[in-house]
């Protein structure tokens, strides 16, 4: 789950860029592009991509940067480390425009993904893979050479990005390619600890966001996910639900005795109650599930075990 801030404010403060992720594990920082930056750098191609060159880190985001490498760029979604600051520049790279690779992670080729010609070793990009948090294959230091140009370094040794990412590249956006998204400030505390109306409306006590990547079996393909959104927004609210109640006849003055079993943890998908799976998948995702009278299933929904975790933290 993300805190979501605008860049600007990480450009005026740089400080701010060495600020840790939300308390309570699997949390991340986003930076959110806006008005005032629309006129960031300058870029020197002539196709159409010369307005919204990033000249240095934080990523947006909120953004599909272009990675104009070659003749055929790469459009990606750059996705910072859980539990890392922003100034660990460390990032996920998810393809955003590959045919069908669009919406999978790239990673890193190791030793024996390698090749070799007339004595010389070759370095082999692998295929994309489906998103997976704990893969530090899938995780990049992405590092700015000073010239408004970047190349990325691999977090495990011995290990080698792809070429697209391993040599020297350029980032730029279109103004198409930007989601409109709020600031996501994560919780509340002030709100958090403020105990509700019995009559009120639920309070909304925090906000983040999530992106695709976390989320299965809702809006098909990847392909079409990120067409439709890149991020989910997650609120916490709180309010009174009433579980138990007794009229008291007097008979014991102000004691009133309260005998009652509840339920301290509930899943729903789309307001009705799912069932939890019993285990999680080798790709790190905990399946809930609907099913009708006759148990056959109706809805299903994974979610990442980074978000399962927080979720169950937070509650």
């Amino acid at each position: 789950m993300y805190v979501a801030r605008e860049l600007s404010i990480y450009r005026r403060n740089e400080e701010e860029v060495l600020g840790a992720a939300e308390r309570g594990g699997n949390s991340g920082l986003m930076v959110m592009r806006g008005e005032w930056d629309e006129a960031e750098g300058r870029g020197c191609l002539s196709n159409g991509y010369a307005k919204g060159l990033f000249v240095k880190p934080p990523l947006p985001q909120n953004a599909i940067l272009l990675n104009n490498y070659n003749d055929t760029p790469d459009w990606c979604f750059f996705l910072p480390v859980l539990d890392h600051p922003l100034s660990s520049n460390r990032y996920y790279v998810i393809l955003a425009s590959a045919g069908s690779h669009t919406g999978l992670a790239t990673r890193c080729s190791t030793e024996e993904d390698m090749s070799y010609c007339c004595s010389r070793r070759i370095i082999t990009d692998v295929e994309p893979v489906p998103y997976d948090y704990r893969d530090e294959y899938q995780q990049y230091e992405i590092c700015s050479d000073g010239k408004a140009g970047f190349y990325a370094k691999p977090i495990v040794p011995h290990s080698y990005p792809p070429r697209f990412l391993r040599y020297k590249f350029y980032l730029f956006v279109r103004t198409s390619k930007v989601y409109d998204l709020d600031e996501a400030l994560g919780i509340d505390e002030s709100l958090r600890i403020r105990i509700p109306e019995l009559n009120s409306t639920p309070i909304i006590i925090g906000k983040w966001y999530t992106p695709f990547v976390f989320v299965k079996g809702d809006g098909g393909p990847l392909k079409v996910k990120m067409k439709k959104s890149l991020f989910y927004t997650l609120t916490l609210e709180k309010y009174w639900q009433k579980i138990y109640s007794w009229e008291n006849d007097g008979s014991k003055g102000n004691v009133v005795a309260v005998d009652v079993s509840i339920q301290r943890e509930v899943n729903f998908l789309f307001g009705i109650e799912a069932m939890k799976g019993n285990g999680i998948t080798n790709d790190g995702y905990v399946w809930f599930r609907v099913v009708n009278e006759h148990g056959r299933e109706v809805n299903k929904v994974g979610f990442s075990l980074a978000i399962v975790e927080k979720m169950r933290w937070l509650c």
